[in-house]
């Protein structure tokens, strides 16, 4: 019956694991199988134990770095608009709160500086061949800020009040 207590701790490591979404907690996992496996043929309490461990040890130094490995190459990389947010580029025309292009990624986008006053002070233009950091993606066009702007951080209150 001690097979049980092992398939038991397994499960609540495969809940962790899920939980976590690390391979390390499924190296303790194929520990606890080893130690069902060998209490279901008989081994005495501490010979379960050791078994466990030394399996998990094992499991961790062999196998995790492995299963890391090819997790990490099946892992999709940044697709659609996560690929432009922080990126550089360069303006190809005067650039303004309201109009401009923008070289991004060898792609010639139309783009237009972010205006955090809301119209009561815009940016002042950039000319062309300024370097622009990408910040938003608002349909088709690009929302920048120059590349040697502060990063912008909201600091609005509840109320609408600005701090």
């Amino acid at each position: 019956m001690d097979w049980l207590w092992w398939l038991a701790a397994a499960f609540g490591l495969g809940l962790i694991e899920m939980l976590l979404m690390d391979v390390f907690v499924l190296m303790l996992l194929g520990g606890a199988l080893a130690g069902a496996v060998a209490a279901a043929f008989g081994a005495p309490i501490p010979l379960q134990f050791i078994v466990a461990g030394v399996t998990s040890v094992g499991l961790v130094f062999v196998a995790r770095p492995w299963a890391s490995n090819w997790l990490k190459s099946k892992t999709p990389a940044p697709n659609g608009i996560e690929t432009y947010l922080g990126q550089t580029a360069h303006t190809q025309t005067e650039l303004t709160s309201h109009d401009g292009r923008i070289k991004l990624l060898g792609e010639v986008w139309s783009a237009r500086l972010s205006d955090i006053s809301g119209g009561t002070n815009p940016p002042a233009p950039l000319p062309p061949g300024s370097d622009v950091i990408v910040i938003a993606i608002d349909g088709a066009t690009a929302v920048v800020i120059p590349a040697s702007s502060p990063p912008i951080i909201d600091i609005s209150l509840p109320d609408g009040g600005i701090e």
